[in-house]
């Protein structure tokens, strides 16, 4: 699912929704009433500023704040097969790797995270 901030005519399963729900629930665990319908317009958009602002910024900043690194070390010997199809003939080959320390395979790579964003960020 995309990012989606939310406008004040698109709010719908957007973030600043979920800002108001929160809201919501915060309020009436701190008063022990319900949030109410005064200010809702005021509110929404507030929440609408707020996560459009915070969609923009990670966006914006993707490449380096969500920037992936992994590491990887087998732990143990490992089994593959994949078939392959030659002049009409199935071919299936089955490797077997013995479990020893020299045979693991150790593999290290980086990579970027994209983020899908809904509407239009001002």
């Amino acid at each position: 699912m995309a990012l989606k901030a939310g406008t004040l005519t698109d709010f719908d399963n957007s973030m600043a929704q979920a800002m108001e729900e929160a809201l919501a629930v915060l309020w009436q665990e701190k008063t022990g009433q319900p949030l109410g319908s005064a200010g809702e317009e005021d509110r929404r958009l507030m929440f609408v500023a707020i996560a459009q602002g915070v969609v923009k910024h990670l966006k914006d900043n993707a490449g380096a704040a969500f920037a992936v690194s992994v590491n990887v070390e087998q732990t143990g010997p490992w089994v593959s097969a994949s078939g392959q199809t030659t002049s009409g003939h199935n071919h299936t080959v089955a490797v077997t790797q013995d479990n020893v320390v020299g045979n693991k395979v150790q593999s290290s790579g980086t990579g970027t995270v994209t983020l899908n964003t809904t509407g239009t960020l001002y």
